[in-house]
């Protein structure tokens, strides 16, 4: 929550995206700078309440109190989100902020554009064609030769696919990953979207292994993470096709870099583009993807610029500017740590609310991680983005059949849900209460009273679910339906399609359902 102080807003990084105005209701200060260099980092923010930056890195020792003592906010003006050490930040209640979605219509451009520029060796072809050696006894290498098109070919000798030929796996399936995934099925690409890496599947998923040996095109579009770090390595590549193209326009770190440069070389696949790396910004000896050893193979590279764009600066301006305002008026937008709702356990008059705004633009399956904290007087519900609801059931309940008894009750709410025909008008999020017995309650009609304590809360972001045909301005609040993300995810089987709720309950369920609040 802002404080009534006078605020010192300092932007380390300006180089990227020019800082707008900021209308605040106090008097407030800013500090800009071009570059920030890690040298003078302290410096510049020992005096900031509020941090902007987009990657130069907040590590543990800046956000501590020695070193930035009057901070409370910091906001990245990007979507991604690892060059903030955000548990140091959630230790000292300072909340972390980021632009959601700026970029996606850039990045998913410049990926496409990646793809093609590595499938049909746009750079290559270039070069050669302009090259006119300075020997004038000798011409270039089309008129001499009557054609470049094995310059072209794959390492095995076959020509380039068309887009109707490809199978394109999707690597992190956010809003990204969608919005490439419904250009890729304009231009009459097979897509197939690839499960975490070690996890069963999904509904509408395939294993992540079989995403990599099924197509002829890999785009990566995920966080980097402890869990992504060098996913893409010797072992992936093995399985991969030899004309598959490998596009990242995710994060550098994700992919093996040296790999990748190996498997190039031995022909294992047919051609790769990054517009990201390891170490930003890379010079020299900085990755092995500017080193010798890539000279001579088909490897497109752009300099981390695939967000760049008017429509990008716009929406980057416009997020840093909403967010920090309404901070500093007691509002937390884009909020990526510490997502807190209270309830006061024997008070069933208090209005239960988890503010769906602050999860709006995230997959309503993604529930995340609950974790759960007593106090004195209160229940602490964090919501953690990115998880879902069978980490938290693996993580906290090892009883063997606890996972399939949330099923079987989330199947059984289901069918009530529809029994009663219950619809949103005000597109509010339906709450589900699971407590630490794994009862399931239900909410009611919008705003909610919901008695227990102990519990955690999954919300739904509404406006993702299917339209209601007599009425097009509600939304159907069947968080665990059929076809639904989360259904698939507490079931763990495939989806029901085709099978009325109503026989899906009755096949499944033998429970009774608990009472509505």
């Amino acid at each position: 929550m802002a404080e009534n102080i006078t605020h010192h807003i300092v932007a380390i990084e300006a180089i990227h995206c020019p800082i707008p105005e900021f209308d605040l209701p106090g008097p407030h200060t800013r500090a800009v700078y071009r570059r920030t260099d890690p040298a003078d980092l302290h410096s510049r923010v020992k005096d900031a309440t509020i941090i902007v930056t987009t990657t130069t890195r907040l590590t543990a020792e800046t956000l501590s109190a020695e070193v930035t003592p009057k901070l409370r906010l910091v906001v990245i003006m990007a979507t991604g989100t690892d060059c903030v050490d955000i548990a140091a930040a959630s230790a000292r209640g300072i909340p972390v902020c980021n632009c959601p979605g700026a970029n996606i219509d850039s990045v998913s451009e410049h990926a496409i554009g990646l793809y093609f520029a590595t499938r049909r060796k746009f750079v290559e072809l270039h070069n050669a064609t302009v090259a006119v050696p300075a020997d004038l006894s000798r011409d270039t290498e089309w008129k001499t030769n009557g054609s470049l098109l094995s310059r072209v070919r794959a390492p095995d000798g076959q020509a380039p696919l068309l887009c109707s030929d490809e199978t394109i796996c999707i690597v992190g399936y956010g809003s990204l990953g969608k919005r490439i995934e419904a250009m890729a099925k304009g231009l009459g690409m097979n897509v197939i979207i690839a499960e975490r890496k070690g996890a069963s599947p999904r509904a509408g998923r395939v294993l992540f292994e079989d995403g990599l040996k099924r197509s002829t095109v890999v785009v990566l579009c995920l966080p980097r993470s402890a869990e992504t770090l060098n996913m893409i390595s010797t072992a992936e590549f093995k399985i991969m096709s030899p004309h598959a193209v490998l596009v990242n326009v995710a994060r550098g770190g994700i992919v093996d870099e040296q790999a990748l440069i190996e498997a190039l070389r031995r022909g294992a696949i047919s051609g790769a583009a990054s517009d990201v790396y390891a170490i930003e910004p890379a010079g020299r000896g900085d990755s092995p993807l500017l080193s010798p050893e890539a000279a001579g193979l088909n490897l497109v590279l752009t300099p981390h610029l695939a967000w760049y764009s008017e429509r990008t600066l716009q929406n980057l301006q416009a997020m840093l500017k909403r967010t920090i305002e309404k901070w500093c008026v007691g509002e937390i937008i884009n909020q990526l740590n510490d997502k807190t709702v209270r309830k006061v356990p024997l008070d069933k008059s208090y209005i239960y609310s988890t503010n769906a705004v602050d999860i709006e633009g995230r997959i309503y399956g993604h529930l995340g991680k609950h974790c759960i904290r007593r106090g004195d007087d209160f229940v602490d519900l964090r919501y953690e983005c990115n998880g879902d609801l069978e980490y938290y059931v693996e993580k906290n309940h090892l009883a063997s059949n606890t996972k399939y008894r949330i099923a079987r009750q989330a199947i059984e709410a289901v069918g009530f849900i529809h029994e009663k025909d219950v619809i949103h008008s005000d597109l509010s999020a339906r709450q589900i209460l699971v407590d630490k017995d794994c009862n399931i309650t239900l909410s009611d009609f919008g705003g909610s009273s919901l008695q227990g304590s102990g519990a955690i809360v999954m919300e739904n972001a509404t406006h993702f679910l299917p339209r209601d045909e007599d009425a097009p301005n509600t939304v159907r609040s069947d968080v665990f339906a059929p076809r639904s993300p989360v259904y698939d995810i507490l079931l763990g089987k495939k989806l029901y399609e085709g099978i009325e709720d109503e026989v899906v309950r009755r096949t499944l369920s033998d429970i009774v359902f608990p009472t509505l609040d």
